[in-house]
């Protein structure tokens, strides 16, 4: 009996790990809403101020990829949305054709895919790109299997053709892997703690005003205690009587200077990762 029942337990684990395994490679697509004119294989991004909708995602905004736009009849299955007549369906993992440029350069199997110049279409992704959508699964040269073309502004003001076709993408958004951040007058130490705090690249500017209020916050509750603890410390040798009360002001003083420095923590907090 006993025997039987470890067979049937195995069994069921054996069974839940496979169920579980199957459903976690499942692509799941949702609808959306949508005030842009949208096509499968777009790349979009989540709208700022309602995140029932999407839209292209922007090369500006390259942390907030969402996903791309697909077939509803392309996933496993779909999460139904709000239905209205503008809709699209976006898949956030899983492989699926994504609109591609050259304009980074001729796209090979295996590079990593990053939002262009023109929102909502990839390109090859380089070091400068902090955020991508994942990996080619083929190629795209740029001369066969072209769907159209279109002229862009390179950084000097120049226009150049740039040709755009669907590639196979493995969907999988992370931060970019080769992605290296300009060189700053920032020690390199001080710069990976706060991208590690933010979980985006932050700018110096950024990282001297969080030092400074920083600073300023340790010296105001360095001075509130010390204060506090001298001023305790006086008025318990002049009056031994009162340690009870002379306990509780410092205490009260303590519990300021935590607030001053938590808040000011927070501060810094809010001031790298927003």
């Amino acid at each position: 009996m006993k025997t039987r029942l470890l067979l049937a337990l195995s069994s069921f684990l054996s069974l839940f790990a496979l169920l579980t395994a199957t459903a976690g490679a499942q692509a799941v697509v949702q609808a959306y809403q949508t005030d842009s004119t949208l096509q499968v294989g777009m790349i979009v991004q989540l709208a700022a101020n309602d995140t029932s909708k999407i839209q292209p995602a922007t090369q500006s905004a390259s942390d907030k990829i969402h996903g791309v736009v697909v077939a509803a009849n392309d996933a496993p299955f779909a999460l139904s949305g709000a239905h209205n007549s503008r809709q699209a369906y976006a898949a956030t993992s899983g492989d699926y054709r994504v609109l591609v440029t050259d304009q980074n350069g001729p796209v090979k199997k295996g590079d990593y895919i990053a939002v262009s110049s023109l929102d909502g279409i990839g390109m090859k992704s380089d070091t400068t790109q902090d955020y991508i959508l994942g990996k080619a699964n083929e190629n795209f040269d740029g001369k066969t299997n072209v769907q159209g073309q279109t002229n862009v502004k390179d950084a000097r003001g120049g226009s150049h053709t740039v040709h755009f076709g669907f590639v196979q993408v493995g969907v999988d958004i992370k931060r970019n892997p080769t992605y290296q951040a300009e060189k700053s007058n920032v020690p390199d130490f001080l710069q990976k703690l706060t991208d590690s705090v933010a979980n985006k690249p932050v700018s110096a500017i950024r990282i001297y005003i969080g030092m400074g209020i920083l600073l300023a916050t340790v010296l105001i509750v360095f001075s509130l205690l010390y204060s506090g603890v001298r001023t305790s410390m006086v008025s318990l040798g002049r009056n031994p009587l009162a340690k009870k009360s002379i306990i509780r002001n410092l205490f009260e003083v303590v519990l300021i200077g935590l607030i001053v420095l938590i808040s000011g923590l927070f501060g810094v907090y809010l001031l790298l990762k927003l």
